[in-house]
């Protein structure tokens, strides 16, 4: 058993089981927001973005030992927890897959003939400096309700999770370069129901980001006034904010794992300015 793997299991046997919950998902957390900060520098937002989102992801490991590493050949397919992503932007053809797998709040790297495919594409390995592991590609996009299957294949087994590509859709208001204004409330309305939806504001370095989340069954929500906000120490006005509406589809997680969370997320962009 890998040594670094072993002490930080029985750190997390330690701890109270609300705080080993609490670990768990700040990991994840930190996995998201590492993915979000490549996706920002992808999508030319400013450096100082990306920093604090690196910044928050290596201040929370450190106090939940989210960031050490054990090789999968150490571990049974029914401690594993395995967690799938789909992303997709409106106006694109392609899509962003990824995957980790993780036991309590360490990542596992796959060897000995362990690997993650989607859709048949072997996933390509990316480890940063503070040790998360993640699995990585990027694919066609599918037709709408058209299926990503996803698979963790080890000797003598392959576990399947699979999940539908969200429903296209765009944003009817606010309108591209329109103005918000700071403390007032704004109404975001969109095309079609039937996918979880979240509103988010941000992806800035003059705006704090905020969001909100919505029912399937919604077409509009509102982002309350006292969630939009310049960042501390700007005065705006921000002209460089981004509001994105994003729906959510759940998909099916091979029950061989101890835990499996797989989503597919469509994304629709709309520039903003944001004034005092």
């Amino acid at each position: 058993m890998n040594e670094r793997l072993r002490a930080s299991q029985i750190a997390d046997l330690l701890r109270p089981a609300t705080e080993r919950q609490a670990g768990g998902e700040a990991a994840t957390a930190v996995a998201r927001a590492m993915h979000s900060g490549s996706r920002a520098a992808q999508r030319g937002l400013s450096k100082e973005y990306v920093v604090r989102i690196h910044y928050l992801a290596c201040l929370v490991p450190t106090l939940f030992l989210g960031c050490t590493s054990a090789t999968s050949t150490d571990v049974k397919t029914s401690g594993i927890s395995a967690d799938y992503g789909v992303t997709t932007f409106e106006g694109t053809t392609q899509a962003s897959v990824r995957a980790t797998f993780t036991i309590g709040s360490t990542y596992l790297d796959l060897q000995g003939g362990d690997a993650a495919y989607c859709d048949g594409v072997v996933l390509n390995r990316e480890k940063n400096v503070l040790g998360q592991i993640e699995y990585t590609g990027s694919l066609p996009r599918k037709a709408v309700g058209q299926t990503y299957t996803f698979e963790l294949r080890r000797s003598g087994e392959t576990l399947r999770s699979t999940v539908n590509q969200p429903a296209s859709f765009t944003v009817a208001a606010p309108t591209q370069g329109q103005d918000l204004k700071v403390g007032t409330s704004a109404t975001v309305r969109w095309s079609g129901t039937g996918n979880e939806t979240r509103v988010t504001i941000g992806q800035s370095e003059c705006l704090d980001t905020a969001w909100v989340d919505a029912p399937a069954t919604a077409t509009e929500a509102t982002l309350p006034g006292d969630k939009i906000h310049f960042a501390q120490g700007k005065t705006g006005p921000c002209n460089s904010a981004t509001l994105s509406v994003s729906r959510n589809v759940q998909g099916v997680g091979s029950s061989s794992f101890k835990s499996v969370s797989i989503k597919a997320t469509n994304i629709a962009e709309v520039p903003v300015h944001v004034v005092p």
